[in-house]
């Protein structure tokens, strides 16, 4: 009867494996497996209970509708264009398997998530639902190789993402299968989904070279840019109302930033944390990670927690929320919405 219980459970701890999408989570699994071999006779029925809460929070979970805008942030369903379907955690991190679809009901991509990062394999499908990419994440940066394809089933262009994070370009070819960029030089064209436009030039042994120029999709102009040897020497881009933007390379692609940087930022902090009383009471400390956009006008919004703790989550997102104006992130001289991830330490004095 003990053997036929053990390897009832072993056997659980496997089927669970094989609907498990993320590597880490199946390295877990057989970790637990090997424990169970070796300890089972002295601790069987507690470790099963305890083992069975944890993959159940991880993995059975009940599967969440949210709704996306263009960019992939949540929104409201009359301003969607995707839809998602997720699992979170008793943390409300996205965990194992994400799909997320076109409005209209088409699947968009299929992704992998772990601690609510990106990781592990992701496709991408077109509205026709040929596939259009596939990739790896690790810990939500692009790993390795990418490929991707025309709505033809056409090969479309090779990537290569390198430990140090810089992107290759490493091949492409016209929808017509010409190949015009060989081993990172030739000419390259290509529609950016973020930016809506597409953008076009010359690459020499994996850096941009010469004229660079891009269109929305309307055909209108939207940048002209002149590259030497990877390094942006000038630019002049144009919004959708035809206002123009002069750019170097300081301003071809920043990030949100807070006026006067970490210093402010701890100051702000330690002025507006309010402990929670329960926390103080539990004796509770911890790190909490919250993640935001900051929109073009420099206010904040969307915050969502990384790493939750349910005595300190209500307190690091009205942190947050309260936040004074950011500096917005600028892409081709252009503000853009873009996120940004602030740390938040509770500790007791």
């Amino acid at each position: 009867m003990q053997i036929c219980k053990k390897n009832t459970i072993i056997y659980y701890f496997r089927y669970i494996y094989s609907l498990a999408f993320n590597k880490h989570v199946r390295t877990s699994i057989n970790k637990l497996i090997f424990f169970y071999k070796n300890v089972y006779a002295m601790y069987s029925l507690p470790i099963f209970f305890l083992s069975l809460f944890s993959l159940s929070a991880l993995l059975l979970a009940g599967e969440e509708k949210e709704f996306l805008d263009k960019y992939h942030s949540p929104t409201t369903e009359e301003k969607a264009v995707y839809y998602r379907l997720c699992k979170r955690d008793n943390m409300k991190r996205m965990q194992g398997k994400v799909k997320i679809y076109r409005i209209e009901g088409a699947l968009h991509s299929e992704l992998a998530y772990l601690d609510g990062l990106r990781d592990g394999y992701c496709t991408s499908y077109h509205p026709n639902s040929n596939l259009a990419s596939k990739g790896l994440y690790d810990a939500d940066r692009r790993m390795g190789n990418w490929e991707y394809w025309y709505d033809n089933h056409q090969k479309q262009k090779e990537e290569v993402y390198t430990e140090d994070g810089k992107l290759k370009i490493e091949s492409y070819w016209n929808k017509n299968g010409k190949q015009l960029l060989k081993q990172g030089t030739g000419f390259y064209e290509f529609f950016d989904d973020f930016e809506m436009a597409t953008e076009k030039g010359k690459f020499n042994r994996y850096e941009k070279e010469g004229t660079w120029v891009g269109y929305f999709d309307d055909g209108k102009m939207y940048f002209q840019e002149e590259w030497m040897a990877g390094k942006l020497i000038s630019g002049l881009s144009h919004d959708k109302s035809d206002n123009t933007y002069a750019y170097t390379q300081a301003q071809y692609h920043t990030i949100p930033t807070f006026e006067g940087g970490i210093g402010e930022i701890t100051k702000f902090l330690n002025k507006t944390i309010r402990y929670p009383r329960e926390a103080q009471k539990a004796g509770v400390e911890g790190k909490i990670s919250v993640k935001f956009i900051v929109d073009i006008d420099g206010s904040v919004k969307d915050a969502q927690v990384i790493n939750s703790n349910s005595y300190l989550n209500e307190e690091a997102l009205r942190i947050i929320n309260m936040m004074p104006a950011w500096k917005p992130a600028l892409l081709r001289g252009q503000k853009v919405a873009g996120a940004s991830v602030l740390p938040i330490t509770f500790k007791l004095r």
